[in-house]
């Protein structure tokens, strides 16, 4: 059984064209993948705190020392990239997050790409805020302690 076929805990992963897949096939850095697994699954999994791991893990690739890395075949990376989008139903804000993610991978061998990732970061926020208010977090905090 191929790994794509089988899924260990829950059944959240469903896209044709995985997450991981398309990390493999763009050679995207180590510490963007997890962060672009956060941005998809949030809505499913855990919310507000998987896009808060989205944000750490693009901290921890600003803090990588870049490394040299193989050239892809920019065709490719096209092709492959609009397959991956079109089976994550992006709305606005995901999208916009994922595309600094793709521009600082674009950027990095050259350096001065950190400001993409700054980017991604700041977009993350606003979308935690929009996606998780402060208020309803409060309640459903109050909710979880027995205080309401």
């Amino acid at each position: 059984m191929a790994a794509n076929d089988k899924q260990i805990g829950g059944d959240h992963y469903k896209a044709k064209y995985q997450c991981w897949d398309f990390a493999a096939d763009v050679d995207l850095q180590i510490y963007l993948h997890p962060a672009l697994k956060y941005l998809i699954r949030h809505k499913q999994q855990k919310g507000k705190q998987d896009l808060e791991k989205a944000i750490h893990y693009i901290e921890k690739e600003k803090e990588r020392e870049l490394c040299s890395q193989g050239s892809i075949y920019l065709d490719n990376v096209i092709k492959r990239t609009q397959e991956f989008l079109e089976s994550c139903e992006f709305d606005e804000y995901q999208y916009e997050i994922f595309d600094n993610l793709i521009e600082y991978r674009k950027h990095a061998p050259y350096g001065a790409a950190d400001q993409y990732l700054d980017d991604a970061i700041e977009l993350l926020k606003e979308y935690i805020e929009l996606c998780y208010p402060e208020k309803d977090q409060k309640q459903f905090d109050m909710f979880e302690l027995g205080e309401n």
